[in-house]
């Protein structure tokens, strides 16, 4: 009963967010739909909670990537240039970086609360935790799929 209400409710999420196909998913919607059935198993969602909780989640991971991105730009920006730049230019990029970590440790504290008056602290420590073991699990696979496609 609980697999299935499991499955009831990965079917949910899967029709309200109106990107998944059955035929021809793309790796993203792949990887969304297994996060989805990932976090809810390991937070143990209700229906009630979750119909609350993944909009929430959603819109603090596009935040969160967002800036994920930027400071990956401002990475690769050094690394490309570093030996053409200026002290001043490695200085704008350093109090850029430092400003971005301070709107992801605002952004992480705003979302806590919110994440709180949806979800009790148990699961939302939960949550925290399945988002490292998540992206553990996502890296083995790929470690994986990249070797059995170089055996290939």
């Amino acid at each position: 009963m609980k697999s299935l209400s499991k499955i009831l409710l990965l079917i949910l999420f899967c029709s309200i967010a109106g990107k998944f196909t059955v035929n021809a998913q793309t790796a993203g919607d792949r990887i969304k739909a297994k996060r989805i059935a990932f976090f809810t198993d390991k937070l143990q969602l209700t229906p009630a909670e979750a119909q609350k909780f993944w909009p929430v989640f959603n819109e603090y991971d596009l935040k969160k990537n967002a800036l994920n991105i930027e400071k990956r730009k401002l990475t690769e920006t050094f690394q490309n240039n570093q030996a053409r730049m200026s002290e001043a230019e490695v200085d704008k990029i350093i109090n850029r970086f430092i400003q971005i970590s301070q709107q992801e440790t605002e952004l992480f504290e705003s979302y806590n609360k919110k994440f709180r008056v949806i979800l009790p602290a148990q699961k939302v420590m939960k949550l925290y935790l399945a988002e490292t073991e998540f992206k553990v699990i996502l890296l083995r696979e790929l470690k994986a799929n990249s070797k059995s496609s170089i055996a290939d």
